[in-house]
């Protein structure tokens, strides 16, 4: 019986060895859901989002932590020579009262913006060769050496906000000439 049953699975092992397929999958790890984390998205409540392809995956997560929300953000890249690139970043929106209409931004999956819901907007970037981050607004007050702020953005601040930036034109269609 025994030398019957190596019979059947030596040829078949065999015959398995010399077949190759390839599959394709997203980077491991961080996000395998829906795309939540597109850019123009706009997050108001906690959760996890993120995005997952073929190269990239980015995972941003929302916690309420008393009247603040931590956020931990997370971005794995597939390299050309096939290892893994992988960046982390934390931090809170410090919020004056849960209340506060507070907000995150996607510009892209991996450029967000974070607003306290009041007088501070801050930011953090995990693009391909750039990793940085900090505040925008700091106090109402616009901080030196911040990068250029979405027009989206400026135009979901409270009005004491906008007006430390030229005038937005109106989010719609532009009328055609």
């Amino acid at each position: 019986m025994r030398l019957f049953l190596l019979l059947l699975v030596i040829p078949l092992a065999l015959g398995a060895c010399g077949k190759s397929r390839t599959i394709r999958t997203p980077p491991p790890g961080l996000w395998t859901g829906a795309n939540t984390l597109a850019a123009g998205s706009v997050i108001t409540t906690p959760g996890v989002y993120g995005t997952s392809d073929a190269r990239e995956s980015t995972k941003l997560e929302l916690i309420p932590a008393g009247k603040d929300v931590h956020w931990s953000f997370r971005v794995e890249r597939q390299l050309p020579s096939g290892g893994l690139n992988k960046s982390s970043a934390g931090g809170a929106i410090q919020l004056n009262s849960p209340a506060d209409p507070w907000f995150v931004f996607a510009e892209s999956p991996t450029r967000l913006w974070f607003f306290n819901g009041s007088d501070t907007l801050a930011y953090t970037v995990k693009d391909e060769h750039v990793s940085s981050g900090g505040q925008a607004i700091s106090g109402g007050n616009l901080q030196n050496g911040a990068p250029r702020i979405p027009t989206e953005v400026i135009r979901k601040l409270p009005a004491p906000l906008q007006q430390l930036f030229p005038p937005v034109p109106p989010a719609g269609p532009k009328p055609s000439i």
